[in-house]
């Protein structure tokens, strides 16, 4: 397999590869070509089986064969599936974003997308970290939502507008290293201590709440008021907006 360089997609060592990824440009989309897309965790290995029940009946009943030689992962590359050989209709599932979805799709085709209670996405995804190999176990389910809400997909965004690919473990890696309660015992990132000479950490620390809407317990009404009206005089025609109630 070759090294991946799509930082748009959360890849998995062993699973994803990048020659095949890049191949899927000029993927040749038949008529009657059957494609499935979600969101991780969103019910694809369920329509996984009810789209293999629904085309190939007899093989899924009678045979042992898995849903995924049937209906495989697009963006998967198979040793023993060839999808140009795959007979009329073929089916496929993805986690693919839009944009990387084969542009033959748009006129060719059906596609489905399906999406989920995101409530149920998050306690799916928890227990998959857990059983899945490839992705770090998680432990209680509070500290996992934390990072779900706040994490994977603002270091995608991130590392994409970086140029620099990461694979689902090292994305893991990141936002539990990251995490505030993590970087605040860790020197190498909380180094406030290495330099007493600059720092007085008996007053405070460098890495002291890591909370949004913290303001709210140092400022009065009348402070929040004066201090937005000059952030509203001084930043009128900065064009990024924020929410200051938060």
């Amino acid at each position: 397999m070759t090294e991946m360089s799509h930082p748009e997609i959360i890849s998995v060592k062993g699973v994803h590869d990048s020659e095949h990824i890049d191949s899927l440009k000029t993927f040749e989309v038949r008529e009657d070509d059957i494609l499935v897309v979600t969101y991780p965790k969103s019910g694809t290995t369920w329509m996984q089986y009810i789209i293999s029940l629904m085309f190939h009946e007899s093989e899924m009943t009678q045979g042992d064969e898995v849903t995924m030689k049937h209906v495989p992962w697009l963006e998967v590359k198979y040793p023993k599936i060839d999808f140009g050989r795959m007979s009329s209709p073929r089916t496929f599932v993805s986690h693919l974003p839009t944009l990387m979805v084969p542009d033959g799709f748009k006129r060719k085709g059906k596609v489905m997308y399906i999406s989920r209670n995101p409530k149920d996405v998050a306690v799916s995804f928890y227990h998959f970290h857990n059983v899945f190999k490839h992705l770090e176990n998680k432990g209680d389910f509070g500290g996992f939502l934390q990072q779900y809400l706040m994490g994977q997909g603002s270091l995608v965004k991130i590392s994409s507008f970086f140029g620099k690919h990461l694979d689902a473990e090292t994305i893991d890696g990141i936002i539990e290293k990251s995490h505030f309660h993590n970087m605040r015992k860790n020197p190498k990132a909380n180094y406030a201590n290495n330099f007493p000479e600059y720092f007085d950490n008996s007053k405070d620390s460098l890495l002291r709440k890591g909370k949004v809407g913290d303001w709210k317990t140092m400022f009065t009404v009348d402070q929040s008021e004066m201090f937005d009206k000059a952030c509203q005089e001084k930043m009128k025609d900065f064009p990024m907006k924020f929410d200051s109630d938060l």
